[in-house]
């Protein structure tokens, strides 16, 4: 795309800023005419659109109700949607590390940190475990990472928590009255 922009502030087109294959074209305005543009405050565009680039506007322009814009308006539209939309930052990930186990763990984003939970199993939960997390290690911001001494802490954490739920689970096949919190055997 080749754009040649006439610079308002300019009082002859001989200054205006100029792409090199365009320069005969803009240097034929006449004095009127970017006298009008400098008066106008408006920078005209001469554009230059590849194929698909002019099909995909005369596309929007043809999806547009009634009045349907010509060709500038359509892209003067095109440009001020776009400029308008703000550009969302990319959501941050949370820290990964293989090599470990991590059963139950999720990582939430919380005030703008990522923060390791503790949650137990579903399955577990609806034979009658408690459902409440544990918080295991919280970043600083949405950008820091565990360091390897926190991974193998939090990794440990997890582990024992899993052991405390399978153990849960073996008193409860084993206590009659453990079957009241919903625990089917």
């Amino acid at each position: 795309m080749t754009v040649v922009a006439v610079d308002p502030r300019t009082s002859s087109p001989s200054t205006a800023l100029l792409a090199p294959r365009c320069a005969k074209k803009l240097s034929s305005l006449t004095k009127t005419t970017a006298k009008v543009l400098i008066r106008s405050r408006a920078c005209r565009l001469l554009v230059q659109f590849l194929p698909d680039e002019l099909a995909a506007v005369d596309q929007w322009i043809a999806h547009q109700p009634p009045p349907t814009p010509s060709r500038p308006q359509a892209v003067r539209t095109l440009t001020r949607l776009g400029l308008r939309v703000r550009a969302r930052p990319a959501r941050s990930q949370p820290p990964s590390r293989s090599g470990l186990a991590f059963p139950g763990l999720v990582w939430e984003l919380s005030n703008g940190r990522w923060v390791a939970i503790w949650r137990p199993q579903t399955r577990f939960v609806k034979r009658g475990y408690p459902a409440t997390g544990e918080p295991l290690w919280a970043g600083v911001d949405a950008a820091s990472k565990p360091t390897s001494t926190e991974w193998k802490s939090i990794s440990d954490r997890c582990l024992k928590l899993q052991r405390a739920i399978y153990e849960w689970q073996s008193r409860a096949t084993r206590d009659p009255n453990q079957s009241a919190l919903g625990w089917r055997s």
